[in-house]
């Protein structure tokens, strides 16, 4: 173990009908995020370029290079190396609630050189669930796999990742993961397990991770604990009215609580943001004035978005 240090750099530029981009990553060796598995083997050189091309309702179809360099194995073996070229077609067929992905790979690595090719489907579901089912091949090993997402909310709100994976040919193996994040008004809570069953009688691998993060903040007079502060934040005050749905930029965060009040952890510094609040949701006997309010943050910059709030007395 010890300090380490990433740097990265990625310009994309983006067209009506098409769009090019390049990525460059590099870690020094000690370096691991927060959020990587530590039994797995991350790139330490990076580098990507890519180029889509959308002809309307008929599809897009892309192409990518790219190259990565990996840390030394456990065992002190040398450094691995990939080098892929990949041509890809998409397209989309929202009526029937589903999308097709067909792509053609040109690999090199330690392995040697194999061409694959990889075909997949996805099926979106109500609400923010969807399942893709994937199959790869090559010259010496094919593989089945399909996976249920439902997206981590911006706002409270949980997500979860459940996949599995059949491989067979020279490699025969099962693999398959869980995983789940719940965003909590106060902390953001995280479980994932996973596990396998190589072929040919190996052991069987499985192994469990649980994070939680969290901020804390002090806006409005007291401090306030909130799900990690990325950049700017915002304390939602809304009378003292319990329970009302607020929303950002039209992407729910949560509901006031008892006090009235709801912490917005996630939002952009120096770009326009909205605050509403759902008018359906509020008591009949209470008038709101404004129902939106827009503002702009510096980094790291905190605000109290005040909705006073009138009680009606019937005459």
């Amino acid at each position: 173990a010890g300090t380490g240090h990433a740097a990265l750099l990625r310009y994309t530029y983006m067209r009506a009908s098409w769009g090019v981009g390049a990525s460059l990553r590099r870690d020094s060796p000690a370096y691991a995020g927060l959020s990587d598995d530590p039994s797995s083997v991350s790139a330490k050189q990076f580098a990507q370029l890519h180029a889509s091309r959308q002809w309307g309702e008929s599809g897009t179809v892309w192409v990518s290079t790219q190259r990565s360099r990996f840390a030394a194995t456990p065992a002190g073996g040398p450094p691995r190396l990939l080098r892929s070229t990949s041509l890809g077609y998409t397209v989309s067929y929202p009526a029937r609630r589903m999308s097709l992905r067909l792509g053609l790979a040109d690999l090199r690595d330690d392995r040697g050189h194999r061409v694959e090719a990889t075909v997949g489907i996805s099926f979106y579901l109500d609400g923010q669930g969807a399942v893709h089912t994937t199959a790869r091949a090559h010259r010496e090993q094919s593989a089945l796999g399909v996976q249920y997402t439902r997206a981590v909310p911006i706002g409270e709100g949980w997500g979860m990742d459940l996949t599995a994976e059949q491989a067979a040919g020279a490699s025969p193996a099962s693999h398959w993961r869980a995983s789940g994040q719940w965003n909590a008004p106060q902390a953001m809570l995280s479980a994932e397990l996973r596990g396998g069953l190589p072929g040919e009688g190996g052991s069987r691998a499985e192994s469990l991770r649980v994070g939680a993060s969290g901020g804390l903040v002090w806006v409005g007079g007291r401090p306030h604990f909130t799900r990690p502060v990325q950049d700017s934040f915002a304390l939602v005050r809304v009378g003292a009215l319990a329970d009302v749905p607020v929303a950002l930029n039209g992407t729910p965060m949560g509901r006031t609580d008892a006090r009235g009040e709801v912490l917005i952890p996630a939002i952009a510094s120096y770009a326009h943001a909205v605050v509403a609040l759902d008018a359906q949701a509020l008591p009949l006997d209470v008038s709101v004035p404004a129902l939106r309010r827009r503002f702009m943050l510096a980094p790291r910059g905190g605000a109290v978005i005040d909705f006073p709030v009138a009680r009606i007395h019937a005459v």
